[in-house]
């Protein structure tokens, strides 16, 4: 989060340390501040969501890393968070560099992950991605948030 100070302001506004966001949703115009003696960053702190996810960057997560990523996935894109566990549960068992043990005609399902995304039909997403929980969880809610829950086979016995 960004905090600004701003001097030379009408009292209204000047209580010194303000979140940007708290800033723009009181209806003041930060874009009239012409220059630097009007307002500067005093420092950039990461939400608590941002500090965690740095924490767990390159690690194994546990079972409450993911529960906890799952809510937080679940209430950015407005979905089940209940729905989401099933689903997971179903294709990985919330083991996060699984590969699918479904067999085609090719060979060893390729989907891989807590989500089990299919490379072949998402060929943008790598496999460092799909076995990667926060990208993972992600995607599974950004799609369900999209009305497609229909690319997880396990969406339809949940």
């Amino acid at each position: 989060m960004i905090w600004y100070v701003f001097t030379n302001l009408p009292k209204s506004v000047s209580l010194g340390l303000f979140p940007f966001s708290l800033i723009i949703a009181s209806g003041y115009n930060p874009t009239t501040i012409p220059n630097d003696d009007k307002a500067f960053i005093i420092f950039d702190t990461p939400t608590p969501k941002e500090q965690r996810l740095k924490e767990l960057e390159g690690t194994t997560w546990s079972r409450s890393d993911i529960d906890w990523y799952i809510e937080e996935s679940a209430n950015e894109y407005s979905v089940s968070a209940d729905y989401m566990h099933k689903i997971i549960a179903c294709e990985s068992g919330y083991v996060q560099d699984i590969q699918s043990k479904h067999v085609q005609s090719y060979g060893q399902e390729e989907s891989f992950g807590l989500s089990q995304i299919h490379l072949p039909a998402h060929p943008h997403v790598t496999y460092e991605q799909a076995t990667d929980p926060e990208f993972a969880i992600d995607f599974l809610a950004k799609n369900l948030s999209h009305g497609r829950a229909s690319m997880w086979s396990c969406s339809r016995m949940v």
